[in-house]
């Protein structure tokens, strides 16, 4: 695929002997590229008239976007201009065309702005879809393929933030996905977007799924087995890779596959399979689809834990230019009995274990240049500690312990604060919390880091356990974390409400 790129100086261009451009203005930028990439600036058409030339507004934010050409050695005056193409930028062509076509734009115009990155023939056929869409005849197919804008952003609405901004998006999703009450409990649903918890999971019932083996089985040992009520629970938890992580696939998947297993796992089940879907922009290179692949098969190996399905597709195809890379990871588990938030009670202890971060940490490293700190998040030691305690609750003898244990969740979601927050809303108790011994639960090195950049460490993911239990069951989680080498600290404590 062609592309184009061009560097306009205000001052008069010159070639040196290979030919390439050599702007006198050390910051120099494509002003016409500029024009187009922020024509819904207020600086830009404000007459809506797109066919004036640059006018001064749009000069001005032309001229706030330095790209200083670099490494020209001390003494030397030389300079080399900065090439930029649509990959560079990492456009969306369809999205800019769109936004284009709305404002009224010539199609000519539109066409031509396309051909800066791609063909004509192909800049006139995302024109002339674009025209067919933005113009769905049939009343049920345009109603069914448009949405009413809110006119509030991801960005104002703080999405993904894990702010309250985040987690009241989440209740609104909820409300949508949930459905009826009585409608879930026909499908045996037991936990769901509205309970705030870290995975779901359905009921399955007695008899429903039993295999040739259990009917063949002989009568007298099914008759002395005693058997609960259902045959346990399916658990399912999604994961997408931090957006940050783009360029760091093996990451990137390494952290979404631990997350998906952590989810799971704070709800009492032991991870079953693996899946996984992966997006890449147009001029992605396809090894970050084997990278990212890679960081999801090392948790899968290391836990246990096979990928069993997946998809892999192109960001918008080919009109997203670029090499961003996005996707996701579920877990599938099974557990006997389920640990939701809302089991949470007044006077149960919070045990905290020891984390060291994941795709956040990692991302706040790599962009701050801390080194050392990536290394201490690649680890499996929540996985550790949660096995630690669905043992405990899987052995004989422990059965009248077992109820005791009340809650488990991962510290991630707004970090502690916000984790105490939904822990709050859904149990209806007060959670009171020990900062000084939840600072000593986080990693040395990765609270260091969280200190000298001025990130509040009770509001990070850190990636630990907590566990919500009765007071007289403390000890012995105590001492099986010591025994398995879980560092651990009692971080706060559960109170009335009211």
């Amino acid at each position: 695929m062609a592309s184009t790129s061009r560097v306009i100086s205000k001052e008069k261009r010159n070639r040196n002997s290979t030919g390439d451009i050599e702007p006198k203005n050390a910051h120099s930028v494509n002003v016409r590229l500029c024009k187009s990439l922020f024509c819904n600036s207020k600086s830009y058409c404000k007459n809506n008239d797109c066919n004036d030339n640059y006018n001064n507004g749009f000069k001005e934010v032309c001229e706030r976007i330095e790209y200083k050409s670099s490494e020209y050695k001390k003494g030397e005056r030389k300079e080399k201009g900065v090439r930029i193409s649509g990959e560079t930028l990492g456009l969306d062509l369809e999205c800019f065309a769109r936004v284009l076509y709305r404002k009224k734009v010539s199609g000519e115009i539109v066409i031509r702005e396309l051909c800066r990155f791609i063909d004509e023939e192909r800049g006139k056929a995302i024109y002339q879809e674009i025209k067919n869409s933005e113009k769905i005849e049939d009343r049920f197919e345009r109603y069914v393929s448009t949405y009413t804008p809110s006119n509030i952003t991801a960005e104002i609405s703080g999405l993904g933030c894990r702010g309250e901004g985040d987690f009241f998006i989440h209740r609104l999703i909820a409300a949508i996905s949930c459905g009826d009450e009585k409608a879930e409990l026909k499908l045996n649903v037991e936990l769901d977007s509205r309970t705030q918890d870290d995975a779901g999971a359905v009921l399955i019932p007695r008899g429903r799924y039993d295999n040739k083996y259990d009917e063949d089985r002989d009568e007298k040992n099914r008759d002395n087995e005693k058997r609960d009520e259902n045959k346990g629970y399916v658990v399912a938890a999604v994961d997408g890779m931090h957006s940050r992580l783009s360029s760091f696939p093996f990451l990137a998947g390494f952290h979404a596959a631990r997350a998906a297993l952590r989810d799971i796992m704070v709800k009492g089940a032991r991870p079953i399979a693996f899946i996984s879907d992966i997006h890449l922009a147009n001029n992605g290179d396809v090894c970050k689809v084997f990278d990212y692949s890679a960081g999801i098969a090392t948790v899968g190996e290391l836990s246990n834990v096979p990928i069993v399905s997946g998809s892999t597709l192109r960001i918008g195809g080919d009109l997203v230019l670029g090499d961003r890379l996005t996707g996701c990871v579920g877990a599938i588990g099974y557990a006997r009995r389920l640990l939701p938030r809302s089991a949470t009670s007044v006077g149960d202890v919070l045990i905290m274990t020891e984390g060291s971060g994941g795709g956040t940490i990692s991302t706040t490293a790599i962009f701050y240049g801390k080194k050392g700190i990536v290394k201490e998040t690649l680890n499996l030691d929540f996985i550790k500690s949660a096995n630690v305690i669905l043992d405990m609750l899987e052995e004989k003898g422990f059965e009248k312990y077992a109820k005791m244990i009340h809650s488990m969740t991962d510290v991630t979601n707004g970090g502690i604060r916000g984790d105490a927050f939904e822990l709050s809303e859904v149990s209806g108790c007060a959670i009171v919390l020990y900062e000084d011994k939840i600072r000593n639960a986080i990693n040395k090195k990765v609270l260091k880091m969280l200190i000298e950049l001025g990130i509040d460490p009770l509001g990070v993911s850190i990636d630990s356990l907590l566990l919500c239990v009765d007071k007289r069951i403390v000890d012995k989680i105590s001492e099986a974390f010591e025994e398995k080498g879980v560092r651990y600290e009692i971080v706060g404590r559960v109170e009335d409400k009211y």
